[in-house]
């Protein structure tokens, strides 16, 4: 499936009717209650899906002039496209991978926590030494990819639960840790194998390193930017480049092409070449997906954070625009769900719950666990959807709010 095809068309193979007419419907977020975000905290929420949405507007960016570094990548994309090809290898899941109504391992989540701080701190470190042109041994990084994929296959869910849930005021090097499991779990859902996945996790945690050099720090501002500021910003893969140049050696060409070309887009508006689908190697498609999806649910200096769905709404929306590669986001549909992991839904008997598995092509029908008004799980275990065919989620509503 290409760059452009429709959003319905992204699972019309083998999903229910239901989600389909779910899908051509915005889905309402339940009213605020005591226990719940203020009504203003909900109307700024759709003030600021609104305003994403109207942001699809924004000119074409004026790309940055070539280096040596991006003309060397932009001479070897072919052979590094049919180098990625060539490394599908056998898929790093197995097909039996779903879990059904299992729940969580506390200590399985536990450790699963450790290594997500641990990569932040290393990845932190070597930002910082990158950016005072300190030494550095960018080596490690294969050995965080190594250690985020092997816990990627425990349980899927729960990894990538834990890896979209960023805290408030996230760092360059947060983002690209978190930005860097949700994309290795697409591609796991995509049947690629450990190498390729190894990769993509790695151009995913160099990726924004470049920002360290935007003039100003202009992506702090806490306003929308301006044209010349985002201008500025769309220089920042080309900065990476050159903070890597000397380390070039130590990382694949895959790797290389997904932290080169991960903010350009299919339909040629993305940067810093406003490449078109053909032009953009498969892993870094990918990692645009996921990069997109973790900015919406982030906090920002200028906006709070958008409720999953309405990101994963937000992101069907450019496809139908022809931004992104619609197999990627259909597996992003099969790695979240349509409710995203972690986030909460009403169902139709009243009830809350927080989406705990998803459920593969049964995009709106994922396993929940039932919480009562502030959140805490009632204790009475998980509902896969798809078992109880008389249960459904009526809307998505905010996280709710402890007391207190």
């Amino acid at each position: 499936m290409n760059c452009g095809t429709s959003v319905l068309a992204i699972w019309s193979i083998d999903a229910p009717a239901a989600m389909q007419r779910n899908v051509r419907r915005e889905t309402p977020v339940a009213p605020p209650s005591t226990s719940r975000p203020t009504r203003p905290a909900i109307a700024k929420r759709e003030k600021t899906t609104r305003a994403t949405t109207a942001s699809l507007a924004r000119p074409s960016p004026k790309l940055p002039p070539s280096t040596r570094l991006s003309r060397l990548l932009d001479e070897q994309l072919a052979s590094a496209i049919a180098q990625s090809d060539s490394e599908w290898g056998p898929p790093l899941l197995s097909q039996g991978h779903l879990r059904g109504s299992e729940p969580y391992e506390d200590a399985l989540a536990n450790r699963l926590q450790h290594s997500i701080d641990d990569a932040t701190v290393n990845l932190e470190s070597v930002f910082r030494r990158l950016d005072a042109a300190a030494p550095v041994e960018l080596g490690q990084l294969s050995a965080v990819a190594m250690e985020i994929m092997q816990e990627l296959v425990k349980d899927l869910d729960l990894f990538v639960s834990l890896g979209i849930d960023l805290p408030e005021g996230s760092y360059l090097h947060q983002h690209c840790v978190h930005v860097a499991m949700l994309a290795m779990a697409v591609a796991a859902n995509m049947n690629y194998g450990p190498r390729a996945i190894m990769d993509l996790g790695v151009g995913c945690l160099l990726h924004d390193v470049g920002m360290l050099r935007v003039p100003g720090r202009v992506y702090e501002q806490e306003r929308e930017l301006s044209s010349d500021e985002f201008d500025l910003v769309v220089v920042h893969p080309i900065h990476t480049l050159t903070l890597l140049e000397e380390h070039f050696e130590l990382f694949t060409m895959n790797a290389r092409m997904v932290a080169y070309q991960m903010h350009e887009r299919c339909d040629g508006t993305g940067y810093p070449r406003g490449l078109k689908a053909g032009m953009i190697h498969p892993l870094a498609r990918i990692a645009a997906v996921a990069d997109a999806y973790v900015a919406l649910v982030s906090v920002r200096p200028h906006r709070p954070g958008l409720l999953p769905y309405h990101a994963l709404r937000h992101l069907l929306g450019e496809v139908q625009q022809g931004l992104y590669d619609a197999r990627v986001v259909r597996s992003l549909l099969k790695t979240l769900s349509l409710f995203p992991l972690g986030s909460f839904v009403k169902l139709n008997d009243d009830r809350m719950g927080r989406v705990i598995r998803a459920n593969g092509a049964n995009f709106d029908r994922p396993v929940i666990e039932i919480v009562d008004a502030t959140g805490v799980p009632s204790g009475r275990g998980l509902i896969d959807l798809c078992r109880i065919s008389a249960l459904r989620v009526v809307s998505a509503v905010d996280r709710p709010m402890v007391p207190g």
